[in-house]
């Protein structure tokens, strides 16, 4: 289950049995929320399937949706480093099963492979460089802009094209920092330009 995830992707087989043997599989249903903002928490998640949402909450009470995440994804890595609060709200957007290791677990498996500390310190600094380019790209970008990196960003290869989950007209505006309105309008310019197809809630763009 550990196999084509980033974060332990620099571990044997051997090494990806014994740490998955420390996990524990939990279900949540449409709505639930996984971890909340603020709270204490030490584990890791692993997504096995299913769709969730990162959201922040900001002190005047305004949100933002910092990223969706799919089958394979990881959070709450920085759990690892630290005991302190959660950073953002993970919310599940579909049904979904996700495999929780705690803190403790890991840092005894650590203990065991010293080797694996490194290549998921790795992991995680290439999420956070991904970030960071993120965030200088959007500060640069129109609104037509803001959304074809933010559908970029959360799509998946299939084929010919990358494809999004699937996300309401909300969602993206929470992704972009715009009113839905505005989200409306630009999305039915992209569509008439070309620049993206859409079949229900899913967006579909042509390879880089």
């Amino acid at each position: 289950m550990l196999r084509n995830i980033h974060l332990f992707d620099d571990l044997d087989d051997a090494q990806r049995d014994r740490l998955q043997a420390l996990a524990e599989t939990v279900s949540f249903s449409k709505g639930d929320i996984v971890i909340h903002q603020g709270e204490r928490s030490d584990a890791l998640y692993v997504i096995l399937y299913g769709q969730l949402k990162v959201l922040y909450t900001d002190e005047d009470g305004n949100q933002t949706m910092l990223a969706v995440l799919g089958d394979r994804d990881f959070f709450g890595e920085l759990s690892l480093l630290d005991s302190r609060p959660r950073s953002a709200t993970v919310q599940a957007m579909q049904d979904s099963r996700v495999l929780r290791l705690q803190r403790q677990h890991i840092l005894k498996f650590i203990e065991q492979s010293p080797g694996a500390s490194m290549a998921m310190m790795q992991a995680m600094a290439d999420r956070v460089r991904v970030l960071d380019e993120t965030f200088c790209r959007f500060s640069h970008l129109d609104i037509s802009g803001r959304i074809l990196e933010a559908l970029k960003r959360v799509a998946k290869k299939e084929g010919e094209s990358l494809v999004t989950p699937k996300l309401t007209q909300q969602d993206i505006a929470d992704l972009v920092g715009a009113s839905r309105e505005m989200v409306n309008r630009t999305l039915r310019e992209l569509k008439d330009a070309g620049e993206i197809e859409v079949d229900g809630k899913q967006f579909f763009l042509p390879l880089p």
